[in-house]
């Protein structure tokens, strides 16, 4: 967020954009949380003798479906914010991104 304050954003961008990033900071650490938990049940199906492919190959589909999610948010949440950008700053944040000073969850 702070990095986006270099983009010289009025007061109203600033709220809005924070409302957009909190929500998005929520979403991710739940989804993170899910994340987690799927990853502790995936190990205690591969401990298991024998190992239930089916449950397996089902946890793998929640765990990459879950870790798409988290992706796909961050790129809405840019999208989000850009949309509450002129264009003169649409343009400073898209140098920003292309000179990797945005990496991933830091919109």
């Amino acid at each position: 967020m702070n990095k986006l304050m270099s983009l010289g954003l009025d007061e109203k961008q600033r709220e809005a954009i924070k409302e957009i990033v909190r929500t998005t900071m929520k979403e991710t650490f739940r989804k993170r949380a899910d994340l987690s938990i799927a990853r502790i049940d995936l190990k205690d199906l591969i401990d298991k003798d024998p190992i239930n492919m089916k449950a397996v190959e089902s946890k793998l589909n929640q765990i990459g479906s879950l870790e798409a999610d988290i992706h796909l948010s961050h790129i809405k949440t840019l999208e989000a914010i850009k949309v509450k950008l002129t264009p003169d700053q649409r343009k400073k944040l898209n140098d920003m991104i292309d000179q990797g000073m945005m990496p991933e969850g830091q919109a």
